[in-house]
């Protein structure tokens, strides 16, 4: 499920609802994940996948724009590759 929210409250969105609107991970388990990190990357072109290992991809339209994504430290490595849709 996506959750849109204004990029200035992302933070606070994310404080306010991990464990209960944002799952995984439940209560239990959030305590054992790493922190989170931001990752900037460059979309260079039209019709990019970012793909994030273990959960999907997003396709972003548009080339030439950035986008932050916060992944689990040390493990995560987000890659881009043409749209497959």
């Amino acid at each position: 499920m996506i959750h849109r929210t204004k990029l200035d409250q992302a933070d606070e969105f994310y404080q306010k609802h991990v464990g209960e609107l944002l799952q995984p991970p439940t209560q239990e388990t959030l305590e054992q994940l790493p922190s989170l990190v931001k990752q900037t990357i460059k979309i260079p072109r039209e019709k990019t996948d970012i793909v994030v290992p273990g959960l999907g991809w997003i396709t972003v339209p548009d080339g030439g724009v950035t986008i932050s994504i916060h992944v689990p430290k040390g493990g995560v490595n987000i890659s881009l590759r043409p749209a497959l849709i």
